[in-house]
């Protein structure tokens, strides 16, 4: 298999510089976010926050018109997060063989491992100022409650769950990483084969 390439100072480097522009881009528009949040009161109390969150049963939950059968039925479309059978079923994969080749995962520059700390903070995000596994909270405070005490404007956002969607983004990856071990050393019309599949069923 191809190594990934090695994190050097050249490329650490570059991400910084990166970084630093990408900071100096979005601090003036946020500043005066910030500021208009201030001034109009457009803050959300933590109380309203909270009707807005996902919880952690919310990613085994689908929209209740969809009546399932095995998964739980949500009436928030902020809690309905099941990112799907097959998406979950090749990020298992994914998770699986990424543990397994840990060195080569957390160096380079396309490092799966990445994707799956970027996956797991915002998992923790999505769950809001008090995280709750069902309907009662854990009794802890999450990181988004440190998040809203520091960061302005971030208690202008009214629905954590929202953030979920980076968490599918962040899976996808990790499932491209599954589905290419499962297919390695399989033959091209098989590979084809388990891909059009694939696109038919989630079309369905």
């Amino acid at each position: 298999a191809q190594r990934a390439p090695a994190l050097t100072w050249q490329r650490a480097a570059g991400l910084a510089a990166a970084a630093v522009l990408l900071v100096a881009v979005s601090a003036p528009p946020l500043w005066q976010y910030a500021r208009a949040q201030q001034e109009l009161g457009l803050a959300h109390s933590m109380y309203y926050v909270r009707r807005y969150i996902a919880r952690v049963r919310s990613y085994a939950s689908v929209w209740h018109a969809r009546r399932p059968a095995w998964l739980w039925a949500e009436d928030s479309s902020d809690r309905a997060l099941f990112p799907g059978l097959l998406l979950t079923a090749f990020a298992t994969a994914g998770v699986g063989v990424t543990l397994r080749r840990h060195r080569d995962s957390w160096r380079g520059g396309h490092a799966p491992g990445v994707y799956m700390l970027v996956a797991a903070a915002v998992f923790l995000l999505t769950l809001g100022p008090q995280p709750a596994i069902s309907t009662t909270p854990l009794g802890v405070p999450g990181p988004y409650r440190w998040l809203m005490d520091v960061v302005p404007g971030f208690d202008g956002i009214r629905a954590p769950g929202r953030f979920a969607v980076f968490v599918v983004l962040a899976l996808g990856v990790i499932a491209g990483v599954g589905a290419s071990a499962l297919l390695a050393g399989r033959r091209q019309v098989v590979r084809i084969g388990v891909v059009t599949a694939v696109m038919v069923f989630a079309l369905r």
